[in-house]
């Protein structure tokens, strides 16, 4: 798996990217076996950090090997603590809403990296939505209102996220 850092925003440092059995699947040990796909080619999990902002972000495939994007808020952050379904994230525009909103766990973590806050608050958004295409859920079935939401794409509506949440703090 090549890492594909052109994909990030620029200035942007890539901390992971990589393929692993840890991510969720509809069907426990059938990790992967999704079909062919745009997928063949990506990831499983990103992890990345841009100059000049507090927030890592993460990209992360959900168990139907969907992509979620997360931003990391530290606390005194206006956001920190709240629920996703909070009236404060309604005014957030990303790829279907909000649809996550706790602290660091299992595979939703980060490694701080030096100066950066253990203790964060992560904001996401997953692309499982109505007309997104969840490899996990194909079953051989691929409706033409259905498209695949690629690892790229993930990456850009985090950093629209992330500069959303950068706004908030002002």
């Amino acid at each position: 798996m090549t890492p594909q850092p052109e994909l990030l925003p620029e200035g942007a440092q890539l901390l992971e990217w990589k393929l692993t059995p840890d991510v969720y699947t509809q069907h426990g040990d059938g990790w992967r076996e999704w079909g062919p796909g745009e997928w063949d080619s990506e990831p499983d999990r990103v992890e990345w950090r841009v100059a000049g902002s507090p927030h890592p972000r993460l990209a992360i495939r959900n168990r139907f090997g969907a992509w979620c994007g997360y931003v990391g808020v530290p606390e005194g952050h206006p956001l920190f603590g709240k629920s996703w379904d909070d009236e404060a994230f309604h005014a957030l525009d990303v790829h279907g809403g909000l649809t996550y909103g706790e602290m660091c766990a299992g595979l939703i973590c980060h490694v701080p990296q030096p100066g950066e806050p253990d203790h964060v608050w992560w904001l996401g958004f997953d692309c499982a939505h109505s007309g997104d295409q969840a490899p996990g859920l194909r079953k051989g079935t691929i409706f033409e209102w259905e498209s695949y939401k690629p690892v790229g794409y993930v990456i850009a509506e985090t950093e629209k996220l992330a500069r959303q949440v950068e706004e908030a703090a002002q």
